[in-house]
């Protein structure tokens, strides 16, 4: 049926762990060009380097937090999906009262 939503609440987990995964490595990247910024020869290079590895770290910092959220709101779907499966399997095994 096209007009009902399905969501299996573990593969959101699972989703949710994986974000995680990739955003703890992610978290931790660095972009490193040494200290031999005199080896360059060129201020003009070592300018460029600077301003990448600047750069490289106010994105992967934004991403970061996109990643966090985007984790956080699947375990929420997750746990909400699961309550409400609950609901319905308790209103579904409830006794008749007709």
């Amino acid at each position: 049926m096209e007009d009902r939503i399905q969501a299996d609440p573990d593969v959101l987990v699972q989703l949710a762990e994986r974000i995680q995964m990739v955003n703890s490595d992610l978290a931790s990247a660095s972009v490193t060009f040494g200290d031999n910024h005199a080896e360059l020869r060129s201020s003009l290079i070592e300018d460029a380097l600077d301003a990448f590895s600047s750069g490289w770290s106010d994105k992967r910092a934004e991403l970061v937090d996109l990643l966090t959220s985007s984790e956080t709101v699947l375990r929420q779907a997750a746990e909400q999906f699961a309550q409400a499966d609950q609901h319905l399997a308790s209103a579904l095994d409830a006794p008749s009262t007709s």
